[in-house]
């Protein structure tokens, strides 16, 4: 969102906010576009997420065979089918996830809104998460 729209952030002092103006649907004219250097978090070993620190932290999934199942699916496939949504939701609704800073973080619930996929790494390793957590 564009500097302009930015509100003080009364609960964290010194950083700044959506403001009201900004909430859906959004327009281009509500987003501001910035190019950011992107790091792998899980790899480099000088960056530690921290979900209560930071606001994000990694978590290791790879012990859940049916969602890698799923994932595996959607990375060939290349986009999320209504099935494979259901599935991703299924597979974490209800988890307890122990996050890389040893925080957990319990999935209550994987708003229907939808997915978001993206690729990366050098591999074009595909990212799935949802769209929004509640």
């Amino acid at each position: 969102m564009p500097s302009s729209e930015a509100i003080a952030d009364a609960d964290h002092p010194g950083l700044l906010r959506a403001g009201p103006r900004t909430s859906g649907p959004y327009g281009r004219e509500s987003v501001e576009f910035h190019m950011c250097s992107a790091m792998d978090a899980c790899r480099d070993e000088t960056i530690t997420p921290d979900l209560l620190e930071l606001g994000f932290d990694t978590v290791d999934l790879s012990a859940c065979e049916e969602l890698q199942v799923v994932l595996r699916r959607v990375a060939e496939a290349g986009h999320i089918s209504d099935d494979d949504a259901s599935a991703i939701r299924a597979s974490l609704s209800g988890n307890t996830l122990t996050c890389s800073s040893s925080a957990t973080a319990e999935v209550l619930y994987i708003a229907d809104e939808g997915l978001i996929m993206r690729t990366s790494g050098p591999n074009g390793m595909a990212v799935v998460g949802p769209g929004r957590w509640a």
